[in-house]
């Protein structure tokens, strides 16, 4: 059964979960960048161009732990978090209001009574909305960031020598970094043998020029696509916030402008199942804030 005052669990889980998990990646991308790269800007002697696009990659790479993650890894669960406490604390009023309706549906004052405390509800669903919808703003722009950054490291890779191009391109061929998250926001990174070797090769072959270039350039690609995943992950969110707010209004006008509450009005609520979904909801979004 489903009810008005509820999303869909499945639905609203997998949003969650898909978030979260691009969230991580996005941490992971952004700590590889700034602590990779930099160890091999010694390389850049005589690239002082290059060597300033690469720095302002860094710089925008570090904007995700330091103004972004926080609020997306605690804002996307807490929105469920928060809410569910909000209802459960008015579930046993609902409930009261819907019974008294169900025997007398002209009762004005229960009708006044679930009115008000839907409203209530419903405006605690917009100020949850809120700053979830200012942080996909940000993420939006970020992506725009990131997207302007890999434009302006390919115009950098584009004005190598061909032989220099050809060794970012080996490079970038064999990256693969390994993760260990240590928090939602920050993460330890480490680069893989093969990578490790197809470096060495690039420096023995006197192009060590060529490292931090294909090492952003690849790092910078995934995390691109890893924080577009974010991004629609919470698109996803807010859509399903959005309809709820739009099913709570709905519901608030029907009550308002009759004369009686229906029975098929007060079906559609169904407390107790609104009641199981949002506790439902909000451990599952405990398990990912843990």
């Amino acid at each position: 059964m489903t009810s008005t005052l509820a999303p869909d669990v499945d639905s609203s889980e997998s949003s969650m979960q898909s978030g979260m998990s691009g969230a991580a990646q996005v941490t992971q991308n952004s700590a590889a960048v700034t602590t990779l790269v930099p160890a091999y800007y010694s390389t850049l002697t005589g690239y002082a161009s290059i060597e300033a696009t690469l720095k302002s990659v860094v710089s925008d790479a570090q904007i995700w732990p330091d103004s972004l993650c926080g609020p997306y890894t605690t804002g996307v669960p807490g929105l469920f978090i928060s809410f569910n406490s909000t209802f459960q604390a008015a579930a046993a009023n609902l409930t009261t209001q819907v019974n008294t309706l169900n025997t007398d549906p002209t009762n004005a004052a229960a009708m006044s009574a679930l009115s008000s405390q839907l409203q209530t509800l419903l405006d605690e669903l917009q100020t949850l909305q809120a700053p979830m919808t200012t942080l996909q703003t940000q993420l939006v722009d970020y992506q725009k960031t990131l997207q302007n950054d890999w434009d302006e490291l390919e115009a950098a890779i584009d004005s190598l020598s061909a032989s220099a191009s050809e060794a970012v391109a080996t490079v970038t061929a064999s990256v693969n970094v390994t993760y260990q998250m240590l928090g939602p926001c920050a993460a330890i990174v480490s680069m893989s043998s093969t990578t490790e070797a197809s470096i060495k090769q690039a420096t023995d072959a006197k192009q060590s020029e060529a490292v931090p270039i294909a090492l952003e350039q690849a790092l910078l690609s995934t995390m691109l696509s890893q924080n577009e995943n974010a991004t629609t992950a919470m698109s996803t969110i807010l859509g399903q916030w959005a309809a709820l707010i739009d099913k709570y209004e709905a519901v608030i006008d029907d009550l308002e402008s009759a004369q009686s509450a229906s029975s098929s009005i007060l079906a559609e609520l169904d407390i107790q199942t609104a009641e199981t979904a949002w506790a439902q909801l909000a451990s599952y979004a405990k398990t990912l804030s843990s």
